[in-house]
């Protein structure tokens, strides 16, 4: 989606400075070095504890951005530009997010917690995949910054959200709560991660459960919110896990084995016994939770069963080994995904100055859309990061990117 700077300036009760056109904006940037599509792009000058954003107007300018947010007079001379002048520009993003949020009804989980956040969620993306077209936070983006430029992602063609939200300090959470409007919550715990800025636990825990506060449905460790339930909105269903009779999921047992645990859960006076292939504690509770998620959406106990055993560790995540010949290579092999292949493309970007960058691609599947447009996209992706060689594995790859990149691109292609 796409929307004019007149509507963005209106959005965010800003005022000009000047404007030289009426562009369409589909791209946020606040990052100089990670301008790809300027022409499409707002940059937003944002100050934060280290470093002001102002300073890099010109080279932002210099790189083909013509369309800025500023929350003072620039000093360099930006011509042909349109700067919308606003008193907070962080304000002005997250105000920006938000109402692209409201052009959307499908569902949504939301997910904060003191640990596990970003593993649930991917967990949660690799176990839903075959049924939704998802967009979620790209890699840990969930701060005041990261999760307004997460939500920016929604657009039509999705039919679910993951996003995460962490907070350091109380006042953040209703800011965020605002841009991600779960539909359904995941509270993964709380424990001492980032206590600093609170004055106790319950404070902590507190400040957290306002990212629910209009949200129907919250899952969350009865460990964490037992007998603090007067925190939680009365217009949202808690649904606990844990070993008492009293939780929505009871915990009959959990079983370690050598490589794997049993866990035995009882949801709706239906008991279950689920395999997880992992035996650390951090994991299996990570685990519970995800199963909890998709019981809640209604899921089949065979088929929670059966994806639950092929997770992975999320360590599988932008592996960067340094190898032969001066060569990096990064791994990604998680997950294939347009999301998770962008997030890689631009940690090979941050890591590779100098050196040719090679993508190693197999086939997406079950992306949920036509080969035509996935690979379209995933060709304009190798594009836009400078990819000089590409190698694909598959016959559908092979016959849908090959024509779709640039000449000057090396391609190599394997059947299996």
């Amino acid at each position: 989606m796409a929307y004019s700077i007149q509507t963005i300036c209106s959005v965010v009760q800003g005022k000009f400075i000047s404007q030289d056109a009426d562009d369409e904006i589909e791209n946020l940037v606040y990052d100089s070095r990670r301008i790809l599509q300027p022409l499409s792009s707002l940059f937003f000058a944002l100050k934060t504890e280290h470093n002001d954003g102002h300073k890099y107007l010109l080279s932002a300018h210099k790189k083909g951005i013509r369309n800025f947010i500023v929350s003072k007079q620039p000093t360099q001379q930006l011509s042909d530009s349109t700067i919308i002048l606003v008193e907070d520009t962080l304000d002005a993003l997250q105000e920006l997010a938000a109402f692209h949020r409201g052009h959307f009804s499908f569902p949504v989980v939301g997910i904060t917690g003191s640990n596990g956040k970003t593993i649930v969620k991917e967990w949660l993306n690799h176990l839903l995949e075959e049924d939704y077209k998802i967009v979620r936070s790209p890699k840990s983006f969930n701060s005041q910054i990261g999760v307004p430029l997460s939500v920016w992602q929604m657009n039509e063609q999705y039919t679910l959200g993951i996003f995460e939200a962490g907070i350091s300090s109380p006042g953040e959470m209703e800011e965020l709560e605002e841009i991600i409007r779960p539909t359904v919550g995941v509270l993964t715990n709380i424990g001492e991660a980032h206590s600093e800025g609170f004055l106790d636990n319950t404070h902590k825990l507190a400040e957290k459960l306002l990212l629910f506060k209009n949200c129907p449905v919250l899952i969350a460790r009865n460990k964490d919110v037992g007998g603090k339930k007067e925190l939680i909105e009365k217009n949202t269903q808690l649904l606990t896990w844990g070993s008492a009779e009293s939780n929505a999921f009871v915990l009959n047992s959990v079983e370690k084995q050598k490589d794997k645990t049993v866990i035995a859960l009882t949801y709706q006076s239906q008991a279950n016994s689920i395999v997880v292939p992992f035996v650390d504690d951090a994991s299996i509770e990570n685990a519970i939770t995800c199963c909890c998620v998709l019981l809640v959406l209604g899921y089949e106990v065979e088929v929670i069963k059966e994806r639950i055993a092929k997770l992975h560790a999320i360590d599988m995540r932008l592996q960067l080994k340094h190898s032969i010949n001066d060569c990096l290579v990064i791994n990604d092999s998680y997950s294939a995904d347009v999301t998770s292949l962008k997030v890689a493309l631009d940690f090979l970007k941050q890591q590779s100055s100098g050196l040719k960058r090679t993508v190693i691609l197999s086939e997406f599947v079950e992306s949920g859309r036509r080969d035509e447009e996935l690979y379209s996209e995933i060709a304009n992706l190798l594009k836009e990061y400078e990819i000089k060689k590409v190698i694909v594995i598959g016959e559908r790859i092979i016959e849908q990117i090959q024509n779709k990149l640039q000449p000057a691109v090396h391609f190599q292609g394997y059947l299996s």
